[in-house]
């Protein structure tokens, strides 16, 4: 995905996600264009023994936009049918690829209302752990016209795109074989 394509809450929590994995590049805190805007709409899944992702950390904000208590809920709730599936593969690929992904769709609230949204997912890990990754860090922002869901809350969530974790490159090895007859 695009780096210029996404909203710039997004790109500041992926940079600081970068700067945090490989410490050589320098400072962890966020971008001068972070904004309490941004540090609202973070939130954390962590993988249960059930193999759930739930919310752990939330926001107020987060929770009011939402219109729910959100930790120990199951984040694919939010989802039906088919989107529920690729929520699960996109959650399942930023742990297994300890990369970053991005979710784009359309939150809509019980009178129609509709906005735009941007989630991303980010995996929480030490640096040089090998344990696999049960934590996410991620950011649930709304792409413009949230005024006009009128202080209702979303209530349905849909997929426009998707972009899991891009799988990490690997040398492609080469056999020899050799046949004496």
């Amino acid at each position: 995905m695009n780096d210029r394509t996404l909203h710039p809450n997004t790109r500041s929590m992926i940079n600081a996600w970068r700067r945090l994995s490989n410490p050589t590049e320098g400072s962890a805190a966020l971008e001068n264009a972070a904004s309490e805007d941004l540090v609202s709409r973070l939130f954390v899944l962590v993988l249960t023994s059930e193999g759930t992702w739930t919310f752990r950390h939330t926001t107020e904000t987060l929770g009011a936009l939402l219109g729910k208590s959100l930790p120990d809920r199951n984040f694919s709730e939010f989802w039906s049918g088919h989107d529920k599936a690729i929520v699960g593969g996109v959650l399942e690929s930023v742990a297994r690829e300890q990369a970053p992904a991005i979710i784009r769709g359309r939150g809509e609230t019980l009178l129609g209302r509709r906005v735009d949204l941007e989630i991303s997912l980010a995996p929480l890990m030490r640096p040089g752990d090998d344990a696999p990754v049960n934590r996410l860090l991620g950011l649930y922002q709304t792409l413009g016209g949230e005024p006009m869901l009128e202080g209702r809350p979303v209530w349905r969530h849909t997929i426009t795109e998707a972009y899991p974790a891009p799988r990490a490159a690997s040398r492609p090895g080469l056999k020899i074989v050799v046949s004496n007859s």
